[in-house]
């Protein structure tokens, strides 16, 4: 994190991590692009999680929950 004045400039969500304790994520255009995981984004997910933060994904997936957990579990995300 950097402070320029009285704000702070976050380049990514670990710069604020140690303000929550919850982090929702929608899944498309935020760490998923449609074909792939976004760069360092699962790195970034890992780190939360070590760190004892809760890590939820959300999205409007026209598919069953199992399906859509399946979908991102083939492609590196970790359930749990």
């Amino acid at each position: 994190m950097e402070v320029v004045g009285d704000k702070r400039i976050i380049r990514n969500v670990l710069g604020v991590k140690d303000d929550f304790d919850t982090f929702l994520f929608d899944a498309y255009g935020v760490f998923w692009d449609g074909s792939k995981l976004v760069t360092g984004m699962l790195d970034a997910m890992e780190e939360l999680v070590k760190s004892g933060k809760n890590v939820c994904v959300l999205t409007n997936m026209p598919q069953s929950c199992v399906d859509t957990e399946n979908h991102y579990m083939g492609r590196g995300l970790i359930k749990n």
